[in-house]
């Protein structure tokens, strides 16, 4: 993982394997590369997002 420093961060709603709605942040690298970098059941504020 080389390039742009730092890399872009993106937050994601995804559900697990359990159905449970959870946030993640992403780093997204330049080469296409991604590293999870946080995970947790998603906060409230949050669930307004989804359609």
């Amino acid at each position: 993982m080389t390039g742009e420093w730092p890399p872009d961060r993106e937050l994601r709603l995804g559900f697990d394997t359990r159905a449970r709605l959870l946030e993640t942040v992403v780093l997204v690298f330049e080469s296409g590369d991604e590293m999870l970098i946080h995970a947790m059941p998603a906060r409230k504020k949050y669930l307004d997002l989804l359609p």
